[in-house]
């Protein structure tokens, strides 16, 4: 087992942890009690492996999990992780996306592995998170027995015990895994018992507890064989769970562009072996796939792909006659992904109206998605309609950022940016993200309107002082007042007055060369925002536009924010959004250097 020096290594796997389940949401009592104890000079580590995988923009953590006898759906899920208990709908469809070998939820089967969703992770949460399996030290002793002790009772033996009576009553019959694991357990409460086969009549002994079988932990104990893992290496101990939880990954040759198109497409290849269509006269008809490759879409329209000049016919009668909705292509030799792309879609326009572009609305923000190619999925079992858009790019650089591709995935849109000069760059079900960091934004408190000015102050770095005296000669004499001051280092200073100064008061400052903005108590917080720019002789836009990635906006996602963006020279532009954005948006902005402060502006007081 590997060891840990008490004062450098304890402390950061005591950090990891805590980490770890401040993030997934899971707490383990025991972990807690035994990081309260002194710690040995060395430590035994055990470990706990989590599979990753990513579902419609998120990164979801999953459990790997063997179907053992008597199991159903519903007593699996039960405690599995916030997504259960925080919307057991959304919990549901993600296991299904996640295990598409389960065509029954209500029917499975022993021996099964299937993936138990736990939580949804921002991307680059988890070290290793991109790998699409997680290793976590989950605690941290100096025995193995210290982690049972907890989870065992005395138990006095009666006359007729026997170890193995009183293991298979509690863990399962004799030769069953669940049996072995039991005996291990019992091994380690009980050292002193030399010879299993004998045990006295009133001895004490320590039994293990079968509820432990319900901790998370439970199965990071024993190896491939039922057996305590005692003194394995902590590298061996991470490998076997990553083959456990997540399998072993084929290679595959490189893929023919004919294989990436039809993964753009979700749809199946089919290049070998041959059809026989049956016909009346002349024999079947052979439909050679190695010649004739076929795209099985996933609403069950086939796409048969000929070459030009090959001089072989295709019996389009006998293929409609045998497959509901079929179309033949005609490709050039050794076509590339966008000559297959074109020709794919070339045939589909001409019975439909070409469509590539695509738009919604989230909470006010408008997004507009334009792409080369854009092709609906059949309806998913939510009723939700799902699109990919497919566009070619001369380079990564010119590729939708993660963060707005993620966003946009979980509105139904999946985008798929295909460099040109190599093989399709696909969504992979694991991409490398950046350490996650959490977005920086401010947000604007909107409930009254003198907090709501200071915040906005405060945000675009200006000096605010309230309750600042001011003398103003009125009526031939000097008269005092009490006002707001915004001091801008340019000269440009302004007061605020939200309606504090009475008859024409304010007119008699405004002479004295002192500008002043009037917030009344019926204004909007969009009309004091821009007033308050005005003064400011700020440089920005109303309802901005961000272009998403570095390309041409002719097949570009944008983005038109409500609100106003601030230009400031020398720093960072400041977005005043008035509309909620989701942390993917943020984490975009923030990369683009811009900072964004959530106002609230399309609330009226």
């Amino acid at each position: 087992m590997a060891a840990y020096c008490v004062s450098e290594g304890m402390r950061n796997l005591r950090k990891t942890i805590c980490h770890f389940y401040r993030t997934t949401g899971m707490i383990l009592a025991v972990v807690c009690v035994l990081f309260a104890l002194p710690p040995a000079g060395f430590s035994a580590v055990l470990y706990r492996s989590y599979v990753v995988k990513y579902d419609r923009g998120w990164d979801i953590l999953c459990d790997a999990y063997r179907v053992q006898k008597d199991d159903w759906v519903y007593k699996i899920f039960r405690q599995k992780g916030e997504i259960s208990s925080s919307d057991f709908r959304e919990f549901l469809s993600i296991f299904k996306r996640l295990n598409p070998h389960i065509r029954d939820i209500d029917r499975i089967r022993p021996t099964q592995n299937i993936l138990i969703p736990l939580k949804k992770l921002e991307p680059g949460t988890l070290p290793g998170q991109s790998s699409g399996v997680v290793t976590i030290p989950f605690v941290s002793i100096s025995k193995v027995s210290e982690i049972l002790e907890s989870h065992s009772e005395i138990y006095r033996v009666k006359e007729g015990d026997t170890v193995s009576k009183l293991i298979a009553g509690r863990f399962g019959s004799f030769g069953t895994r669940s049996y072995r694991e039991g005996l291990s357990l019992f091994k380690a409460l009980n050292p002193d018992i030399l010879n299993l086969n004998i045990i006295r009549t009133g001895q004490n002994i320590f039994l293990p507890d079968p509820a432990m079988r319900n901790e998370p932990w439970y199965h990071s104990l024993f190896d491939a064989h039922g057996d305590i893992k005692g003194e394995k290496g902590a590298a061996e101990q991470i490998e076997s769970e990553r083959v456990e939880a997540y399998g072993t990954i084929p290679t595959q040759d490189e893929p023919t562009p004919l294989y990436e198109t039809a993964a753009l497409l979700d749809a199946t290849l089919l290049n070998k072996g041959t059809y026989f269509f049956p016909r009346k006269s002349n024999g079947d008809f052979e439909l050679d796939l190695s010649r004739f490759p076929v795209f099985e879409m996933e609403n069950g329209k086939r796409i048969v792909f000929r070459t030009s000049g090959d001089g072989l016919g295709i019996d389009m009668d006998i293929l409609k006659s045998r497959w509901q909705e079929v179309e033949v292509v005609t490709l050039q030799a050794e076509a590339s992904i966008e000559q297959i792309l074109e020709a794919v879609f070339s045939a589909r326009d001409q019975q439909h109206e070409k469509e590539n572009v695509l738009s919604f609305t989230d909470h006010g923000l408008h997004i507009t998605v334009r792409a080369q190619w854009i092709k609906a999925k059949p309806v998913d079992n939510d009723g939700k309609s799902r699109h990919i858009c497919i566009t070619m790019v001369e380079n990564s650089t010119q590729q939708t950022p993660k963060m707005v591709s993620r966003y946009l995935d979980w509105h139904g849109i999946i985008i798929r940016d295909v460099l040109k000069k190599k093989s399709a760059s696909l969504e992979t079900k694991n991409p490398e993200n950046p350490k996650f960091v959490q977005p920086d934004v401010t947000v604007l408190a909107s409930t009254d309107h003198r907090v709501f000015v200071k915040g906005l102050m405060q945000a675009l770095g200006y000096a605010y002082s309230e309750n600042v005296s001011i003398t103003f000669p009125y009526a031939g004499i000097q008269v005092e007042a009490v006002s707001n001051m915004v001091t801008t280092g340019n000269g440009n200073d302004f007061l605020v007055d939200f309606g504090d100064l009475y008859g024409d008061a304010a007119q008699e400052i405004e002479k004295t060369g002192l500008g002043m903005v009037r917030v009344s108590r019926q204004a909007s917080l969009d009309e004091a925002t821009r007033n308050i720019l005005t003064a400011l002789d700020a440089t920005y836009a109303v309802d901005p536009l961000f272009i998403a990635a570095a390309r041409p906006a002719e097949f570009n996602t944008v983005l038109k924010v409500p609100g106003y963006l601030v230009s400031r020279p020398g720093a960072r532009d400041i977005l005043l959004s008035s509309v909620p954005l989701h942390n993917r948006l943020l984490q975009f902005l923030n990369a683009r250097d811009v900072k964004v402060v959530l106002t609230g502006l399309g609330r009226e007081l």
